[in-house]
């Protein structure tokens, strides 16, 4: 199995970890703003802040938010798999 392949499913893996530890609001928030179901990325978020009832610009901030955190977990997962 090619080593990047093993990396990206440990990485997918970790991040799902990461995912089911976040409160269910903020997963179920950067879910729909990175995956838009059939629709332009533009349309879903536009839909979206609209159904949050918050401006598009705050809708960005709640993502990168969300983001941010998620990388951090990933990174310290990263960290405690590395010394396993």
């Amino acid at each position: 199995m090619d080593e990047s392949r093993t990396v990206a499913e440990a990485d997918h893996q970790l991040l799902e970890e990461c995912l089911d530890r976040m409160p269910a609001e903020s997963r179920s928030l950067v879910r729909r703003y990175y995956q838009p179901q059939g629709k332009s990325l533009l349309e879903a978020r536009r839909e979206l802040s609209i159904q949050l009832g918050i401006s598009s610009e705050n809708l960005l901030t709640r993502a990168m938010r969300i983001r941010k955190a998620l990388e951090e977990c990933l990174q310290k997962r990263r960290a405690q798999a590395g010394e396993e």
